[in-house]
Order: structure tokens, then C-alpha cells, then sequence
């Protein structure tokens, strides 16, 4: 049996709640228990087996169907960590006899309700002793892990598009690196000072290639006018949320076209469709251009 109730938890038997057959299997065994008792469990067809004075109950007995394979018939049970009931693969069954005869089950409980022996004792009481001792040990270790999480929280952090929170210890291994700290491992060294400068190169990156364009569409208009619609602060990010106002759009053509964005969709102009330039933009098209600016 893989759980057995410690004494202290049992409490005596409620008239009405269990079966007749049980009641009067357990009358007559105790009759031949000297010391013993019964008590409930959580099965209303079984009864919990002790001694007081022990730690532990010596295991259960029944009446009902017990087979795996519930043929309906009606046996007497006993379960004891002392069955080994190779009949059965695992589980409580294997610490389980039954009997269609009273008498029968009363030998089989006389035969193997007998108190812990130490091993088995140690066997059910030993895992709550682990846990107890282990609950010591990852305490202690959560408050190392949140300390450890405190201090590489967005440490050298590359997996967001915005900049993340300067880490208090990304700034004092940056600081160690720029004043020239010789560290005792040269091979660790070089790291830090790799990737400390490929941090500052990801920030110039990000500064350079923000989520947001200027759109420009370039048509040509009925009376043969060229014609440019602009929408500023247009962010790339947003493109299912995205709803302009007609006041937030600009229409220039190309005598009063800004320069700026003039210059940039020529250079973008020079490229394939999705062709991009890091601080020029995008090219959607020849007449559609996302512009940094």
C-alpha cells in the first residue's frame, strides 16, 4: 500500500454508513483483534484497521466488489502493505486479498494486519521528511533565483524592438570594459567587450530604424498633374489599428514636393520592390514609399 492513515487522523465508525456485511466482518475480527479498533475512511464499504498507541493503521478491510473487473459479486477484502498480490500489475490491489467466506477473510486478517515493521514505517513517513527538508532547500533557492533575476533582468537584452531598461549590471560591466578593467579571465573579457559594444551598436540601430515612416503615394491626376498624398508619424506596428483622418494627410506635387523626401524616394527609387535603406526607408512600389524622416 502506497498511503496508510496515521493513527491520529482516525475516528470511530458512524452507525448507518457502512455496509452490514462490513460491520459484521469488522465485529467479528475484533473479537479475535484483542487491542485493536476500526475506524472510517474515505470509502463507506471500507474500514481503517489500528492499534492505539501505534503510529500508523495496519491497513484496511472491505465488503463489496473489488475486482478490476467488477463481476457485481460481493467479497470480503483486506489490504495490508504485507500482501504482495501478484495477480495484478500495481496499485492498491496488489496489496489487496479477497474472500467470498467470512471466515476466510478473518485468517487473511489475521494473517497480515500486524503493525509497521520499521522499514515499512520509514517507507511512509520518509517522502514527508524529504519534502519538508527540500521545502528548506528551494526556499533558500527562490531567494537566490529572485536575486539572480533582480540583477540579468534585461541584461544585454536584444529581444525586444524598443530599448529595455537600463540593468544596473549591464551598466557596471559597460563602465569595467570603458575605464579599461583587466579581467582575470581574458577570454570572458573579450566577450563583455564584445557584446557591451555590440549593445551600443543595437541602440544606434534602434535609434536609426524606429517602427515609424512617412507614407508617400505617388499618382498621376486626371489633367496629367503628379501628385503626392503624405501622412506623417505613420507607425508600422499599428497597421490593424491604423485610421487616419483626412486632416492628417498632405497633398503636394512636384513643384512644392519637400526636398527631404524628394531626395529619399530617388534614392529608394534606384531600388527593387521591398528594397529597404537603414535611414532612407522602404520602397513598396515605384509610387508607394515608406520614408524615415
Amino acid at each position: 500500500m502506497k498511503s496508510i492513515e496515521r493513527v491520529s487522523n482516525l475516528r470511530e465508525p458512524q452507525d448507518g454508513r457502512q455496509p452490514f456485511g462490513l460491520l459484521e466482518f469488522a465485529n467479528k475480527l475484533m473479537q479475535e483483534m484483542k487491542g485493536f479498533s476500526t475506524s472510517v475512511c474515505n470509502h463507506s464499504n471500507r474500514l481503517w484497521v489500528y492499534r492505539k498507541g501505534d503510529n500508523y493503521a495496519v491497513g484496511m478491510i472491505g465488503y463489496g466488489d473489488f475486482q478490476s473487473t467488477g463481476d457485481g459479486e460481493d467479497r470480503y477484502a483486506v489490504w495490508s502493505p504485507n500482501i504482495k498480490n501478484m495477480k495484478y500489475n500495481g496499485g492498491e490491489q496488489q496489496s489487496m486479498c479477497l474472500a467470498l467466506k467470512r471466515g476466510k477473510a478473518i485468517k487473511n486478517a489475521l494473517q497480515y494486519l500486524r503493525p509497521l515493521s520499521i522499514k515499512q514505517t520509514v517507507k511512509l513517513s520518509l517522502r514527508d521528511c524529504g519534502n519538508a527538508a527540500g521545502e528548506v532547500v528551494s526556499k533558500a533557492r527562490d531567494s537566490v533565483g529572485e536575486i539572480r533575476r533582480e540583477m540579468t533582468n534585461n541584461l544585454f537584452d536584444t529581444s525586444t524592438y524598443s530599448a529595455p531598461k537600463p540593468n544596473a549590471l549591464q551598466r557596471e560591466l559597460k563602465h569595467m570594459v570603458e575605464s579599461g578593467y583587466e579581467f582575470l579571465d581574458k577570454d570572458l573579457g573579450d566577450k563583455i567587450a564584445k557584446i557591451v559594444g555590440g549593445v551600443k551598436e543595437l541602440a544606434m540601430a534602434r535609434d536609426a530604424n524606429k517602427n515609424t515612416f512617412t507614407f508617400v503615394e505617388a499618382s498621376v491626376s486626371p489633367t496629367g498633374r503628379q501628385v503626392f498624398r503624405v501622412l506623417n508619424d505613420v507607425d508600422a506596428n499599428s497597421a490593424f489599428s491604423f485610421d487616419p483622418q483626412p486632416d492628417e494627410m498632405s497633398v503636394y506635387d512636384q513643384h512644392n514636393l519637400p526636398d527631404e523626401l524628394a531626395g529619399k524616394m530617388s534614392v529608394l527609387s534606384m531600388l527593387e520592390a521591398g528594397g529597404y535603406v537603414e535611414g532612407v526607408g522602404y520602397k513598396v512600389s515605384d509610387t508607394i514609399f515608406y520614408l524615415r524622416g
